[in-house]
């Protein structure tokens, strides 16, 4: 191939690369020297780079799609999962998310409903479960940023990968804001209870004890990594649901795209 013509190939190749992350003046930059490639070429040359250039943009077009229906796709199942569990039930009436107290603190809840403090019990455990709920409304913004900070290279990764892709994508990428994000509601629902400073310092003394092993009697973070748990089952059950079925699920336009992966 002409020497020429071969740097042009090159140039398209770099354009084509550079589309989607460069900043403006490397675009800027390529075009001029892909221009001035062009200058030096004969009409042969020419049209030969430019049906190179033109599969190439045919090919990024074709990326970009799937990366922008990908990212519909996450921004619709991601939505979908917090907003469910936002709502008052979502957590205390559905079996699969419903928070208990945590391993000891169940056993010592139960004794002390056969003593007549069911009540205490119940209102601790249905505060647990409000303030998930209550806080599962962080979700949305924490993921929508995800979704739009995120790659077409990650994008088609997710598009091509296992059943639970986009949700294992958000657990790496967003489980430990949410921790941050939900601490202080977690925290403030807690405290709402005229009893909990008494918790608090049963809980204190507790780990106090110079005991191996023991398990953790700490409401707040069981709270917050229940609640993170049961948004991420819901993630999966929304994802799970969009890739069966896009169009009934999503848009007539995921539906083709996932079509279109499907079939390469």
């Amino acid at each position: 191939m002409p020497i020429l013509a071969h740097h042009l190939r090159r140039f398209f190749h770099l354009t084509a690369r550079f589309a989607m992350s460069a900043t403006r003046p490397i675009k800027a930059a390529v075009l001029v020297l892909s221009i001035t490639s062009l200058i030096a070429c004969n009409s042969t040359q020419i049209q030969d780079a430019l049906n190179t250039g033109l599969e190439l943009s045919g090919a990024l077009s074709g990326q970009l799609d799937y990366g922008e229906g990908v990212k519909q796709t996450l921004t619709l199942g991601s939505s979908r999962a917090a907003q469910a569990l936002n709502t008052k039930g979502a957590y205390a009436d559905n079996a699969l998310y419903r928070i208990a107290l945590p391993g000891e603190l169940e056993k010592i809840g139960e004794t002390l409903k056969r003593f007549g403090l069911g009540e205490q019990v119940n209102t601790i455990e249905a505060t647990m479960n409000r303030a998930a709920e209550i806080a599962a409304g962080e979700a949305v913004d924490v993921f929508v940023q995800t979704v739009q900070a995120m790659s077409v290279q990650d994008a088609l990764g997710i598009l091509k990968g296992g059943e639970n892709a986009a949700t294992n994508y958000f657990i790496d990428k967003t489980r430990s804001t949410l921790q941050s994000r939900y601490q202080p509601i977690i925290k403030n629902q807690l405290q709402s209870l005229a009893f909990y400073k008494d918790v608090e310092k049963f809980r204190d003394a507790y780990n106090l004890i110079p005991l191996g092993n023991k398990p953790s009697l700490d409401l707040e973070s069981h709270v917050i990594n229940q609640g993170l748990d049961g948004l991420f089952t819901e993630l999966a059950k929304q994802e799970s649901l969009i890739r069966e079925d896009p169009l009934g699920r999503g848009s007539k336009a995921l539906a083709e795209v996932f079509a279109r992966a499907r079939s390469e």
